[in-house]
């Protein structure tokens, strides 16, 4: 009995295998284990691979956020000289005589401190661009809405430029625009003002607009320290526009000892004199101005001539 099922298992065995033609080999069977093993090979080093690229990405951003750090809270100047940079560095590394540093503290100091130097040509370069194009931009706007006659939007522009790169220039245009869109709070900006040429603007301004009170008290402080004879002259002017004719005379004549050789100065230190009735004095002053004024086709030039004239004076 046993006999006849081992030969029926090995009938349905010889069944079951595949009929190949004469002179072919059967395929021999792939080691799966080989395989499995191959397969995890290659999957680890594809993970290593990405593992080294995105830690040297990593590194590079940390790199990137140092320099941004150091941009913004410590921008180092160019212009110091190797010899200002050993200096500071001793200063650096100097401690109290009680204090104890680990050694290992100290090297990694001197390690990060070198490292800072290596960088330091290539920080300010950025931020000072950025700065002056923000300025350039600010001072293009102000000059474009200044010739609209948008007072308030100039205004605006001069002020962000000022607080970039703060220019005397500038502010004279701020206190200027502030004059003439009613904004009457010019007292501590005006003091900052030293040149007379723009202190001469800002008074015009002030004075044309009737609005010569803001400026009349710090004129007034100003004119003992002024030896060009620019604020007396402008007081004049205010004191005349106000009907004091004495005091306005008075200033002329301070101006006028301060700064003879000045046409618009001497014209009206004589033009007072001759409101006030002295006309001798005046005619020799017309002629002074005159003689300084150095074109004869000018215009302030022909007023004196005339004005010379109808006093009783004359000019050769």
């Amino acid at each position: 009995m046993s006999l006849i099922i081992d030969s029926l298992k090995k009938i349905k065995k010889s069944a079951d295998r595949k009929l190949l033609p004469p002179n072919l080999k059967p395929e021999k069977k792939k080691n799966k284990r080989l395989f499995l093993l191959a397969s995890v090979v290659i999957v680890l080093f594809i993970l290593f691979l990405a593992l080294k690229i995105l830690e040297n990405e990593l590194i590079i951003n940390e790199e990137y956020e140092h320099i941004s750090i150091r941009q913004v809270k410590k921008p180092v100047e160019t212009s110091v000289s190797q010899k200002q940079d050993k200096s500071i560095e001793k200063n650096i590394r100097k401690t109290p005589k009680n204090s104890i540093t680990p050694k290992t503290d100290t090297s990694l100091k001197n390690v990060q401190h070198k490292k800072h130097q290596s960088k330091k040509p290539q920080t300010p370069s950025t931020p000072k661009k950025i700065e002056k194009g923000k300025y350039v931009f600010y001072v293009t706007q102000a000059n474009k809405y200044l010739k609209k006659k948008e007072y308030q939007k100039s205004l605006m522009f001069y002020q962000k430029a000022y607080s970039i790169k703060p220019e005397e220039s500038i502010l004279t245009n701020i206190i200027i625009l502030k004059i003439k869109s009613g904004n009457n709070n010019i007292k501590e900006e005006i003091k900052s003002i030293k040149s007379e040429k723009n202190l001469y603007k800002i008074a015009l301004v002030a004075i044309n607009s009737g609005k010569y009170q803001l400026i009349k008290e710090f004129l007034q402080k100003r004119s003992s320290q002024d030896s060009s004879g620019i604020t007396d002259y402008l007081l004049g002017i205010i004191y005349e526009k106000e009907g004091k004719l004495n005091d306005a005379e008075k200033q002329y004549k301070e101006a006028f000892r301060k700064n003879p050789s000045n046409p618009y100065i001497s014209y009206a230190y004589g033009r007072i004199l001759e409101i006030n009735g002295k006309r001798s004095i005046s005619r020799k002053i017309y002629e002074h101005t005159l003689k300084i004024i150095k074109d004869k086709s000018s215009k302030l030039w022909k007023v004196v001539y005339e004005r010379l004239k109808t006093s009783g004076g004359s000019y050769e």
